[in-house]
């Protein structure tokens, strides 16, 4: 009977590897990557190690290294410069160059380099464009912390911040972020990352999880760590196809199906009056140090954010962060565009 079971057993896992190859292949888990013991150049990165938290904004790239970032609908290469920053090391900074904040749309998330908003920009106009976005939940508050970073050594005239309101007003708040899988990588060991904590009204604090622990990939294969399912999990990812299945199985069971198709989050309509208040703080910061600068914010809807702002039953006007916005759009702080 012992010997039926464990042959089956061998038998499913095996199924199971070779399963979880071919969907990788053919990019149908949410996470496509090749395992560290199956890819065939150890120096080209995947997405997910070419990624770190280790910097007090949390999220960022390695330096001066490339990744292939696979799934269902792409297949592209991602490189960094000296800075960390995606794109090309930029070789002479003018004053009249540009600085780029913002999450994965500033970034690029799954697009090649020429279809970057930075190479827009870059193509459109004879200047140089820093790309300070990056994906990996990040919101006002690690925007603040980079642009204070890198601000004074790279010579601009122009900042531009891609404001993304479906998760930039959750992104930096801890209560929100203890009810959500991506608080942690793996485990129970928090992510590397800034928050806010209210003092008082107008009165902020940035904070890091107290057990956090800074990792240079986001599979934090260079952790050292007692926790056995932490090790289990790293162990997986290296080795196995059945990682990539294991973090979307992950993910599906943290995802609230039913909110997400009958009651869809709208960021524009249905961030709380705390999570504007925090990230119209750090906005104004941000435009604080930008002293004189040409500033430009482009907030960036979701379908949901346009559906209610058609049906014309939901006001933009009466929402605190864009009423917040717009005052100081008219005493010509900055410029605000509204997509969509």
């Amino acid at each position: 009977m012992f010997k039926k079971i464990f042959i089956f057993s061998i038998i499913f896992c095996l199924l199971t590897e070779l399963s979880s190859y071919f969907l990788s292949q053919y990019g149908m888990f949410l996470v496509n990557e090749t395992p560290k013991l199956y890819k065939k150049n150890k120096n080209f990165l995947n997405n997910y190690e070419w990624r770190n938290e280790k910097h007090p904004w949390g999220a960022w790239h390695l330096k001066n290294s490339t990744a292939e970032h696979i799934q269902s609908c792409w297949n592209v290469q991602y490189s960094s410069n000296s800075l960390g920053a995606r794109g090309r090391e930029i070789e002479n900074n003018l004053q009249k160059d540009f600085i780029l904040l913002g999450d994965s749309f500033a970034e690029g998330w799954g697009l090649s380099e020429n279809e970057l908003f930075k190479t827009l920009i870059e193509n459109e106009h004879d200047n140089n464009v820093l790309n300070l976005g990056v994906s990996g939940d990040v919101g006002p508050v690690n925007y603040y912390l980079m642009y204070k970073e890198f601000k004074d050594n790279f010579k601009h005239d122009t900042l531009i911040l891609l404001f993304f309101p479906f998760n930039d007003f959750t992104d930096n708040d801890i209560n929100y972020f203890k009810t959500k899988n991506n608080f942690y990588f793996h485990s129970n060991i928090p992510r590397y990352k800034p928050y806010y904590k209210k003092i008082s009204e107008n009165n902020y604090k940035i904070i890091y999880p107290q057990k956090a622990i800074p990792r240079n990939n986001w599979d934090g294969f260079d952790i050292k760590t007692d926790n056995l399912l932490f090790k289990f999990e790293v162990f997986l990812y290296d080795n196995f196809w059945f990682g990539n299945a294991y973090k979307t199985i992950k993910f599906l069971l943290n995802m609230n199906l039913y909110e997400a198709i009958f009651q869809p989050h709208s960021g524009y309509f249905d961030s709380t009056i705390d999570q504007q208040k925090a990230a119209i703080h750090f906005l104004e910061k941000i435009i604080g140090m930008a002293n004189n600068k040409k500033i430009f914010i482009i907030s960036i809807p979701r379908p949901e954010d346009l559906k209610r702002l058609e049906n014309s039953y939901e006001d933009l006007n009466g929402l605190y962060w864009y009423k917040s916005l717009e005052k100081l759009d008219k005493k010509k702080k900055y410029n605000i565009y509204r997509l969509g």
